[in-house]
């Protein structure tokens, strides 16, 4: 049994990494919208107030996701994680204990350090370090836990707070950050070569797609000199600022939205914990079909869908058309997570991909920065996050624009590539 079990510890690799995104990334789902009423009634302080205390966190995450590449390489990831998570747990004890926005800031910072290690930036690089095949559909998987660790824990989070407060809320976030530790010391290691191992799928021949091209994941691309002097690079960090800044407009609102809209508090609950139940299958699917059909196509239906259940839920006012909106609107989040490393390997190559994939993940933090204190600052402007939605939606439509700009030109620079490269060879 132990035999078989080192054999196959790539499995037990991505389980642990799993099981360390549905707690941590879990926890984060409902970091702004579960808390957000009872805290700022608690505390006294207004929405616009307690979300702009909470972008610290991700102005910080923001910075620590740019170098991510460079402390992966440096120091891997056990060690990082054995640092971070509980230098997390003890930021949730750092909330828990808060008088002010001022504390909410501080341990929402202190969070902000860590993101960069322990959410999907960290998961890409074991992930991609540990597997050479299959990698959308066992990153989907990782991922996609997320959505069940994150519907768990809001109706655990909801009980705790019925019964403690949200600052016993935050102790319990606290606590499972701290378990998760203890798994990632017992059973993750950096590399398959550190236990005698390769990584799965090396050396397999890459498959061929109907018109004779590999597979996405078998293109060298261009080194990170090459990348940043193209503007393919910069409009996509610019895709995946706005697109993951838009999408956030509803996933960090929606329980004080849907109440605003006459749904019970338990009933706006019960959405939020059907939304991330549902984004477990959607990036479970979005996964899959990332290794059939191709990143790009997968991008242009999660954008798609963030516009459709945006301006839907701009209108929802019962359980049912809550039930319609959310359902179409889940499938964008995927946008957040697993398209952007896919994607970027796509347009780009493996060659600059450690370090790239780092900035690129930076613009989800930067989106989600500016999403939650300008959405809610338009609620404290306008008493309502109907127009913000509604203003997503079109948004995202435009960001769909971008995006189909950006396939274009991304294979134009790699027909370019394939020239120079056939001509340098018959030379």
């Amino acid at each position: 049994m132990r035999v078989w079990l080192h054999r196959h510890y790539h499995w037990i690799i991505a389980l642990a990494m799993l099981l360390q995104l549905a707690v941590y990334t879990g926890i984060g789902n409902n970091f702004n919208s579960l808390f957000v009423l009872p805290v700022t009634q608690g505390l006294n302080i207004s929405r616009s107030s307690f979300s702009l205390a909470l972008s610290l966190r991700q102005l910080i995450s923001f910075a620590c996701t740019m170098i991510s590449g460079a402390l992966f390489m440096h120091f891997g990831y056990r060690k990082l994680a054995m640092i971070a998570l509980p230098l997390t747990a003890l930021a949730y004890m750092v909330l828990s204990m808060s008088q002010n926005a001022a504390m909410i800031a501080i341990g929402a910072g202190m969070i902000g350090f860590c993101d960069a290690i322990c959410s999907t930036a960290g998961a890409t690089r074991v992930v991609n370090d540990w597997f050479h095949r299959h990698r959308g559909t066992v990153l989907g998987a990782v991922s996609a836990f997320t959505g069940v660790g994150g519907s768990l824990i809001c109706i655990l989070l909801t009980d705790v707070m019925d019964g403690s407060g949200w600052r016993g809320a935050y102790r319990c976030c606290g606590i499972l950050v701290l378990a998760v530790a203890v798994l990632v010391v017992l059973l993750v290691r950096n590399r398959p070569e550190q236990m005698g191992l390769r990584p799965f799928g090396e050396g397999e021949l890459p498959k061929k797609k109907r018109h004779g091209a590999v597979t996405e994941d078998h293109w060298p691309g261009f080194s990170m000199g090459e990348l940043v002097r193209k503007p393919t690079f910069y409009l996509m960090l610019l895709c995946t600022l706005l697109g993951c800044m838009l999408c956030y407009f509803a996933f960090y609102t929606i329980v004080p939205h849907l109440q605003d809209q006459g749904l019970s508090s338990s009933e706006a609950a019960y959405i939020q914990s059907l939304m991330l139940m549902a984004l477990t299958a959607a990036k479970l699917i979005c996964g899959f079909l990332i290794d059939r059909i191709g990143a790009r196509w997968v991008t242009g239906i999660c954008i798609a869908c963030g516009a459709v259940g945006s301006w839907l839920l701009a209108s929802a006012t019962s359980m049912n058309s809550a039930l319609l909106a959310i359902g179409i609107y889940t499938c964008s989040l995927s946008l957040t997570t697993i398209t952007i490393p896919l994607l970027a390997t796509r347009l780009f190559g493996f060659r600059a991909h450690g370090t790239a994939v780092g900035i690129f993940l930076s613009m989800v933090s930067v989106g989600g920065m500016v999403a939650s204190p300008l959405i809610n600052g338009l609620y404290d402007l306008m008493g309502s996050y109907v127009p913000a939605y509604r203003g997503a939606a079109v948004g995202l439509l435009v960001v769909l624009g971008l995006y189909l700009l950006l396939f274009t030109l991304a294979e134009k620079d790699r027909a370019r590539r394939y020239v120079q490269q056939t001509g340098a060879e018959s030379l």
